[in-house]
């Protein structure tokens, strides 16, 4: 049959590719509810073995370092695409740029047409801009070395940032963590990426609410990120 060809063929696939050991707490929830099924229908064992052999793959591919970025690519980050590098990324990276401090928070709203999240950890920005085709509302805390950027924007179907990756990242509770520097380019409504416009990024944590993309970057840990991140409302 069609169907268990596909299984099959999964089946080998995901046990070619490097999978870690579940943990314990997942492997006994996981068996809990395959005991609770009642296999009286060979359909519904067919279905199980196949849901079964599709997260296997997954699992491998999410294990597997070189391919994270792929995934990322595959199933995109809101607003943002990872395009993975060959070789290593850059070594070290700048600050990120403070937003120009001549806008107010409803003056960037009517002219992105959103009103931006705010992280109450941070306060008050000091700075505040829209980006000149007005798709981005951009906040910033800080200066120099201690500058923290929050970028923001609504979906839509041409993503807005590229990033040119070759290092590892991190899938976190609340969305994708870069740790190493890579470089950053703008992609127009055409989507075609800018590299006269690409700078490096620092370390930087993406996630997505409904209809938004967030991206957070600066000096930050991936805990401190992660604990802005949960008071952004």
């Amino acid at each position: 049959m069609a169907d268990d060809l596909l299984a099959e063929e999964l089946r080998a696939l995901g046990r070619s590719l490097p999978t870690p050991a579940a943990a314990p707490d997942l492997t006994a929830a996981v068996m809990n509810r395959v005991a609770e099924e009642k296999p009286s229908r060979g359909l519904r064992r067919d279905r199980r073995r196949m849901v079964a052999a599709v997260l296997v793959v997954l699992a491998g591919l999410l294990a597997a370092p070189p391919v994270r970025a792929t995934v990322a690519e595959w199933f995109g980050i809101g607003g943002v695409v990872v395009r993975p590098l060959p070789g290593p990324g850059p070594s070290e990276a700048p600050p990120p740029p403070t937003a120009a401090a001549n806008l107010t928070v409803a003056e960037a709203t009517r002219l992105a047409g959103f009103r931006p999240l705010m992280p109450s950890a941070l306060g008050v920005p000091d700075g505040v801009e829209v980006s000149a085709d007005r798709r981005v509302i951009s906040l910033s805390w800080g200066s120099g070395a201690g500058t923290i950027r929050l970028d923001q924007l609504e979906d839509r179907l041409i993503p807005y940032y590229e990033k040119q990756f070759g290092g590892t990242f991190e899938l976190t509770r609340k969305g994708f963590w870069f740790e190493q520097p890579h470089e950053l380019r703008v992609i127009d409504e055409s989507g075609s990426a800018h590299s006269e416009a690409a700078r490096t990024a620092g370390r930087t944590l993406v996630w997505t609410v409904p209809g938004r993309t967030l991206r957070l970057e600066g000096a930050l840990t991936k805990n401190q990120a992660l604990t802005i991140a949960d008071t952004t409302r």
